[in-house]
């Protein structure tokens, strides 16, 4: 029964937000296999690889233990491939908050998220029109980008190019995650703007709008 599978995921991911206890309990007692059995994209109904991602999300957060466990079974995969194919919001933004929290302190795993190709993707959802999945997607960009600088070097040019999006939002929420990455990691600065694309920036100088203009006169003046 979808609703009553739906919920009972929903309730895990409830018991375990923000309670260590409660997210060991859960792995301990085997919970985390089927959870991520249920992201396999295209065998469950949207509602339920929404409430699985969000159990994922709340099961892991600063819980390195669980980050690990789901990763050795095959968790990222079936994340990076449910937020490849979904094409349903609600999941995408579970399943962006759910790389987001397992990827914090986790280095590791930031680099098998990346390695996956989900960056392109997350890049791609700060154009969405969820707001849920624009935020999770910043918060999963910046954490991805923490203290790693080749993941860093694969987003930047993505966001700068979204950066001439026609979209104004889009746009500004690029630039928000630019800055982000570029104030979260001081000492790699000269190295983010490098990898923008020296064309890509000029163009948007010339064309782009203010906040655009702004992010490539100090990516070029590096």
């Amino acid at each position: 029964n979808t609703k009553v599978v739906a919920a009972s995921v929903r309730c895990l991911a409830e018991v375990a937000r923000r309670n260590r206890a409660n997210q060991d309990t859960i792995a301990s007692m085997g919970g985390l296999r089927p959870i991520v059995e249920l992201l396999q994209s295209g065998s469950h109904p949207e509602v339920v690889q929404a409430n699985a991602a969000l159990a994922i999300t709340e099961i892991c957060r600063l819980n390195t233990e669980n980050q690990n466990a789901v990763a050795e079974i095959g968790g990222i995969g079936q994340l990076v491939v449910l937020l490849r194919h979904s094409g349903k919001e609600s999941v995408e933004g579970e399943v962006a908050g759910a790389m987001w929290t397992m990827s914090v302190g986790n280095t590791p795993i930031k680099k098998s998220i990346a390695a996956a190709g989900a960056i392109d993707t997350l890049c791609k959802l700060l154009n969405a029109q969820s707001e849920k999945s624009q935020l999770h997607s910043v918060n999963a960009l910046a954490s991805l980008a923490l203290e790693l600088p080749e993941n860093q070097v694969l987003m930047a040019p993505r966001l700068v190019e979204l950066l001439g999006n026609p979209n104004e939002g889009t746009q500004k929420r690029a630039a928000k995650a630019l800055w982000r990455i570029v104030k979260e990691n001081g000492n790699d600065a000269a190295t983010i703007a490098k990898a923008g694309g020296a064309e890509q920036l000029v163009r948007l100088l010339r064309d782009g709008s203010t906040g655009a203009k702004k992010y490539s006169l100090w990516a070029l003046s590096l």
